[in-house]
């Protein structure tokens, strides 16, 4: 159930985001891929799913996923593996959801279309959740609109929608960039539980070298679209052969020195 880019290039227009990309996440890890802003992290999710915009494009290269080339499938094949088998969690949680729907009733369709086993216990479920991280007042937070919340209890809704669908991989697109520092620990802490649980494997995109450290299994730093170097999380952060992790590194360390002083 190995995720494998191969080769992957995309363009938007005439300009290339990703160039020659090769990477490969497994079940039961967190991959976590690390870069600045503009770096080609996003477009590399976004292409695993075909949610890219209409002005970018797959030049070269495959996404293969149990034998799939799933940047050859058609939309309507694409259904039964979006949520069910690869799920998405987006760093702008409110693009999840419909801002003039309850949240109760959003869930519920979503649920549904993905053929969930135990529709009847769903709410059920989903309040055991909120209990289980410590969230009060679920069957209100359930009858709210997504206005009406804060963005790390959207964040974690969509975290908890995507468990609950119980996919082989999460597709993490800086889940945390726009949270406090609180809300970043529970979402990333609910991440790890759920791997442990499930055997999911989490790809995982972020700016912050210290999140691919803590929670890593592996770390693949990016830059101008182009993974420049990769392996395992402790490797990578105690023996950095390329610039571009060397001054990452370097950065996090200043930057833990000065909170210490």
């Amino acid at each position: 159930m190995t995720l494998v880019y191969n080769d992957l290039s995309v363009a938007y227009g005439d300009q290339y985001v990703l160039k020659d990309v090769h990477l490969t996440a497994d079940p039961g890890e967190t991959t976590v891929i690390v870069g600045i802003s503009g770096s080609g992290k996003s477009t590399l999710l976004r292409s695993t799913l075909q949610l890219l915009p209409p002005a970018a494009k797959i030049v070269k290269g495959t996404i293969t996923y149990k034998g799939k080339v799933l940047n050859e499938l058609k939309q309507q094949d694409l259904q039964g593996i979006r949520g069910s088998k690869i799920g998405m969690m987006f760093q702008q949680p409110g693009l999840y959801f419909s801002p003039v729907l309850r949240l109760d009733h959003q869930i519920k369709e979503t649920l549904k279309a993905n053929d969930y086993p135990e529709m009847d216990r769903h709410q059920e479920i989903l309040l055991q959740s909120f209990e289980r991280i410590g969230l009060e007042h679920g069957e209100r937070i359930l009858s709210s609109y997504p206005f009406e919340l804060s963005g790390g209890m959207i964040q974690m809704m969509s975290l908890m929608l995507v468990s609950m669908l119980a996919p082989d991989f999460i597709l993490a697109d800086e889940p945390t960039s726009a949270l406090d520092v609180i809300h970043q620990k529970y979402v990333l802490d609910e991440l790890l539980r759920l791997q442990e649980r499930q055997g999911v494997g989490i790809l995982l995109v972020t700016h912050n070298l210290r999140i691919a450290r803590d929670y890593g299994d592996k770390i693949a730093i990016m830059d101008e679209g182009r993974i420049v170097e990769s392996g395992p999380a402790e490797q990578i952060m105690s023996s950095p052969q390329h610039p571009t992790t060397q001054a990452l590194i370097r950065s996090l360390e200043q930057l833990e020195e000065g909170r210490s002083l």
